[in-house]
């Protein structure tokens, strides 16, 4: 302080030790100026000279201090949907309690599929469902002139086949995997077993059926293919009649 030009030396500059207990030790400087408005341009004259001072003796300016206060948060445990709550999303399933649920996922199975398998293939007679728990389906279906043309894009908790697995039909569409996939394969026996236990569960799912088909239908047509419009009431009955040959209700 002593050779800063602008620091009086009478009185004469005071260095105190202010803390210790901590790293980097700080001091206070005590010195005075000619009058209050030359202490701004002074004050820089100050540092730099204490600065070079510093300097001179090998000692380097004091890494920055940061206060950090961490604290570990709760790990949130994130559970994959059971087989059951996939289900329960389906509107076909809806209406069925949980119990029900539970015992129609105990007899499905997680299938994976790579990006460009077929699921299922048009014509083909397997009687399942499949409900999407991840990736991305394409459902396309021949028209007059044998072209494929994509009727939807499915994803998480949608689902096709149904109509294989309720009447038995031959396959109405290919369902294609767009990405990896893996979904829920539901079996017709799983579904005869409600269907004894809960007969009513038939005219259920023939009425969502119907609804289901007239908006398919609909689209269909938008795209210049061959359709078979019906009311949702009439084809409803045809649902539910095949419904229950096929499962030897009647």
């Amino acid at each position: 302080a002593l050779s800063c030009k602008s620091v009086l030396k009478n009185p004469l500059p005071t260095v105190r030790v202010g803390d210790v207990t901590s790293q980097p030790f700080t001091y206070m400087v005590y010195v005075y100026f000619v009058d209050f408005p030359s202490h701004w341009a002074a004050k820089s004259d100050l540092f730099s000279c204490i600065q070079s001072s510093l300097a001179r003796s090998g000692i380097s300016p004091s890494a920055i201090k940061y206060e950090i206060a961490t604290r570990e948060a709760p790990i949130a445990e994130v559970k994959e949907p059971t087989i059951g709550e996939y289900l329960h999303r389906v509107p076909i399933f809806q209406t069925l309690s949980a119990n029900e649920i539970e015992g129609l996922a105990s007899s499905c199975e997680i299938q994976s599929f790579d990006a460009g398998e077929i699921l299922i293939r048009e014509g083909d007679s397997d009687s399942s469902l499949f409900v999407i728990s991840s990736g991305v389906v394409s459902i396309v279906k021949k028209d007059s002139k044998g072209q494929h043309i994509e009727l939807s894009r499915l994803g998480n908790s949608e689902c096709f086949g149904e109509m294989s697995l309720l009447t038995g039909k031959p396959r109405s569409a290919t369902a294609k995997a767009i990405t990896y996939v893996e979904a829920i394969k539901v079996p017709k026996e799983a579904l005869g077993m409600l269907f004894n236990m809960k007969p009513e569960l038939s005219k259920e799912l023939a009425d969502i059926m119907a609804a289901r088909r007239t908006q398919t239908e609909g689209l269909i047509d938008s795209k210049g293919m061959r359709s078979d419009s019906r009311s949702i009431k009439t084809y409803a009955k045809e649902v539910l009649s095949k419904i229950r040959s096929f499962f030897s209700l009647d």
